[in-house]
């Protein structure tokens, strides 16, 4: 296992104008870090009067259903976070026999196409670099061409993430950055957004039907941290120099382990290396989908 520091490059876009800008540049100030600090808190809270009650207002505004999950109620949680990052019940995501490429987690479809000229879409009239959301130009070259697909998770989702073919992970590391809210709203005036938040970038080496992709999880505002499930690290000790697993030492994983999970917050990235002999399906903008999804078979 090696560890690099990677350089950083600036993002590719216009700049929002207007009212868009003026919210933009306010957001980034004192009041962000206010709003980020009282969630955590909350968050982290395990008063259980103040946690029901955060947990069963958060399920009624935003018709979260708890049936799913593997602790039906509400006063099983010790904490929002504890709720947040809830397990669901064994059975409830089934993954079709014959899958090569399953949806690593539940969300609506951001974005979806083809790497050109090194660049993905964010929204209408804005795109960022691959090398950028990667982190440095080795990690993004073998998806220069390839296909990806951008998954926004909203709060009433299932908020973990799974690797979505059988692979090893050769290259982990994170990039810290901002925490801009990353719902369509921020995504349509905010250029880079993917780039300037803070990201968690997972690059996997799969089997001869899938090869070369990667998982990015991007945070955003409110979120306490990204955790990882296998290799294990909490939001603090995530590494931000790059990891580079060799193959004998490399975490490896099955279709469908767990890979990590987002306190609060959220939008996962999913990229095909062009030499991979899958391409995502064309999926409308909007689109609910869910972990375990079929993809590929």
């Amino acid at each position: 296992m090696t560890i690099t520091e990677q350089p950083q490059h600036a993002a590719v876009s216009r700049r929002p104008s207007g009212v868009a800008h003026l919210w933009h540049r306010c957001l980034g100030g004192l009041p962000r870090f206010a709003v980020i600090g009282l969630a955590r808190r909350l968050g982290d809270c395990r008063w259980p009067p103040l946690t029901r009650l955060l947990i069963r207002s958060f399920c009624r505004i935003f018709k979260v259903d708890l049936t799913e999950a593997a602790i039906p109620e509400a006063s099983g949680y010790a904490s929002f976070n504890a709720f947040f990052t809830r397990a669901l019940r064994h059975g409830v995501r089934p993954i079709a026999a014959g899958t090569q490429l399953a949806c690593p987690c539940d969300g609506r479809i951001a974005a979806q196409g083809v790497v050109t000229d090194g660049l993905l879409l964010q929204a209408k009239g804005l795109h960022y670099r691959i090398e950028d959301l990667l982190g440095c130009a080795e990690a993004a070259a073998p998806f220069a061409g390839g296909s990806y697909l951008t998954i926004y998770l909203a709060p009433r989702d299932y908020h973990r993430v799974h690797v979505p073919a059988p692979a090893r992970i050769a290259r982990l590391q994170r990039l810290p950055g901002r925490l801009h809210a990353v719902n369509a709203s921020s995504a349509a005036v905010i250029p880079g957004l993917y780039v300037e938040n803070e990201r968690v970038v997972a690059c996997f080496e799969g089997d001869d039907s899938v090869r070369a992709f990667a998982l990015v999880m991007v945070a955003a505002i409110g979120v306490s941290g990204i955790r990882l499930t296998q290799p294990a690290f909490s939001p603090r000790e995530l590494p931000s120099k790059a990891i580079h697993y060799s193959a004998n030492e490399a975490p490896s994983y099955a279709l469908g382990d767990e890979f990590g999970l987002f306190e609060l917050g959220s939008t996962v990235i999913l990229l095909l290396g062009r030499d991979s002999p899958l391409r995502l399906p064309p999926l409308a903008i909007g689109s609910p989908v869910r972990m375990g999804m079929e993809l590929a078979g």
